[in-house]
């Protein structure tokens, strides 16, 4: 399964499309931007998820796919990846960083990772667009631990 988030800049709201190869899609504004969250087994492009009227990159692209820099959870079958609760609730939190320190930010994420066996939510991410770094999550939370996954936790 895989994790695309996707930001884009617009003056009006986005509609959501259906598309059954999406499990769940969201979007969220701040000032003038708007964020795409969704996943998918394979790449779908932003266009086939959401539409709106986007202002175009420089390169004339509507949509920018953002960075995705850390993630508990990861899995190949579609099966651990559904969700057990309906009606989450997704929740997108913005942070602003110097630029200077992005790198530290995402290796402390890392470091926690790599030292924290427990409690890891299994559908939470982190996007990161210039200074901006986008968390992702779902409430209420499913937790899962080291023991529920297979090997070491791995970000690529």
């Amino acid at each position: 399964m895989k994790r695309f988030m996707y930001c884009g800049y617009t003056d009006s709201q986005i509609t959501l499309k259906y598309n059954p190869k999406v499990i769940t899609r969201s979007v969220a504004y701040f000032e003038n931007m708007a964020f795409l969250y969704f996943e998918s087994p394979e790449d779908i492009a932003p266009e086939l998820v959401a539409d709106g009227d986007m202002k175009s990159f420089p390169d004339g692209s509507k949509w920018f796919r953002m960075n995705e820099v850390f993630h508990y959870f990861s899995c190949e079958d579609d099966a651990p990846w559904q969700r057990k609760e309906k009606d989450k609730k997704p929740s997108f939190f913005i942070n602003f960083l110097r630029k200077d320190k992005i790198a530290s930010y995402i290796y402390y994420h890392y470091i926690h990772q790599e030292g924290n066996p427990v409690n890891c939510d299994r559908f939470m991410s982190i996007h990161n667009y210039q200074d901006m770094i986008i968390m992702y999550c779902e409430f209420p939370s499913e937790l899962v631990t080291w023991a529920d996954i297979e090997g070491k936790p791995h970000t690529p």
